[in-house]
């Protein structure tokens, strides 16, 4: 551990003799140069007009939809155009529209005829009743199946 710092001492003295330089005259430092210039307007008007690329967006944008679901056939606006309330904006294709009436249609009259079903069954039970061929309890559940029909075939409307 000696050796080490007896080598690193010697060395930092030849180091600090080695920095040592000649004492001789300064060196001189130029003086620098000032420069000055007079700014002059210019006789030009600032461009008036500015070309650059964008998008512009109205801050009067409304969302428009459908309350039935389906394609849309032809739309009679377009972007940007100014259209009065309650003005045709687009024309949806009724395939889908005719098809769920039909559906409607067909679900109404299938309560009707079950309600019909229902109240020729009660009469017939309320007679095999009164011959005592039936129980009452097999007339209760006829004429809760006439009610249940009824009931659906109500809310067909």
């Amino acid at each position: 551990m000696k050796g080490i710092a007896t080598s690193l001492l010697m060395a930092c003295g030849i180091v600090l003799l080695g920095c040592q330089g000649e004492s001789g005259n300064p060196v001189a430092v130029p003086e620098p140069h000032i420069y000055q210039s007079d700014l002059l307007p210019l006789d030009q008007a600032a461009p008036r007009q500015f070309i650059s690329t964008g998008s512009v967006v109205s801050d009067q944008r409304i969302e428009i939809s459908s309350r039935l679901s389906g394609y849309v056939r032809q739309l009679k606006v377009k972007e940007g155009d100014k259209v009065q309330a309650g003005a045709l904006l687009a024309q949806m294709d009724a395939a889908d529209v005719e098809g769920a009436i039909r559906q409607a249609q067909a679900a109404v009259s299938a309560a009707l005829a079950a309600q019909k079903d229902a109240q020729t069954d009660l009469q017939r039970f309320q007679k095999l009743y009164q011959q005592n061929s039936i129980s009452e309890s097999d007339l209760r559940k006829a004429q809760l199946r006439l009610d249940s029909t009824t009931e659906a075939h109500n809310q067909g409307f």
